[in-house]
């Protein structure tokens, strides 16, 4: 839901001239899913897949391990995450496993600012599944 606010104020100044000043304010609704996509993925070492967040604000993106894979950046809508991981490799002695990461996106809208007395901010969250082959 959008909530246009418009305020005006017209002024008769002398002889019939007119001031007006309009201001404009158009927020968008609280209550934003967040989420990304693609929601999960099968990589091998090297192997990259570009995960995209929607329907937030401000994305701010984690990794549940850093030494198996990275992100592109940890800021914006789109990232780029790389896989880093061998499965055992060059150990013989175990049967190759399958690692899974997870990849974390928040989107936070923040509440207190110096002029105003709202002070509550809002976070949400989503996650995808990045699989290690």
């Amino acid at each position: 839901m959008k909530l246009k606010l418009l305020t005006m104020l017209v002024a008769c100044l002398g002889a019939g001239v007119v001031i007006a000043t309009f201001t404009s304010c158009e927020t968008q609704s609280a209550n934003a899913t967040v989420r990304i996509s693609p929601s999960s993925a099968s990589l091998s070492r090297s192997q990259s897949v570009s995960l995209t967040a929607s329907g937030g604000f401000d994305y701010k993106w984690s990794l549940g391990d850093d030494t198996i894979g990275t992100l592109s950046s940890r800021d914006g809508a789109t990232v780029v995450y790389t896989s880093r991981h061998s499965p055992n490799a060059g150990d013989t002695n175990k049967p190759n496993s399958v690692i899974s990461q997870v990849v974390t996106v928040v989107s936070t809208i923040e509440g207190a600012s110096a002029t105003t007395t709202n002070s509550t901010s809002l976070s949400t969250s989503a996650e995808a599944f990045i699989t290690h082959l």
